[in-house]
């Protein structure tokens, strides 16, 4: 018997890209290296703005959460802002801004968004009479809307393997898929 768990997730995968960065995952930590790294940047002219890790042109909110302007001088404050106002949003578990010096002498800034997942839906294909999909969807305890996270799928497809092997399944297989 195999049992699969499919979870919907709300966001896409995060992106790359190379240069310098200023990474956090809980925003006093950003602000503090946020202040620090973009100092060498401090004052210069922003000549582009990128997002990555996001469809931003599919969600024109983002952009009006963005407080650096391009054409304006870099301000750390506005920098430390924006990050602010992405991780606010609860749907980033990360966020960075990357610089980069052009040729010119100013800089191109890039937003880097690790997406947080949430549970949509969890499935179970090819169940037994005994326990029922319903039993294992409840043995998961995963909740719709909640983070998702490898904690939590780990731990899901270990009561899942428990709650087989009660009902005589000693062989029995679990996956984990994700659907965007």
């Amino acid at each position: 018997m195999a049992g699969t768990i499919l979870a919907r997730a709300q966001s896409g995968a995060p992106a790359q890209a190379p240069v310098s960065t200023v990474s956090a995952s809980s925003m006093p930590a950003a602000s503090a290296q946020t202040a620090s790294n973009v100092l060498n940047y401090q004052g210069l002219p922003v000549r582009e703005i990128r997002i990555a890790g996001t469809r931003a042109d599919a969600d024109s909110k983002i952009w009006a959460l963005v407080a650096q302007r391009k054409g304006e001088p870099l301000d750390r404050a506005k920098i430390r802002q924006t990050i602010r106002n992405l991780y606010g949003t609860g749907r980033y578990t990360d966020v960075a801004v990357e610089a980069e010096h052009t040729p010119d002498g100013g800089v191109d800034l890039t937003f880097v968004f690790q997406l947080n997942y949430f549970i949509g839906s969890v499935q179970v294909e090819g169940a037994p009479d005994r326990p029922r999909a319903s039993q294992i969807v409840n043995v998961t305890k995963l909740q719709l809307g909640e983070r998702l996270t490898l904690e939590k799928i780990t731990r899901a497809l270990e009561r899942i393997r428990v709650l087989m092997e009660d009902n005589g399944f000693y062989r029995s297989s679990t996956a984990y898929q994700e659907e965007a």
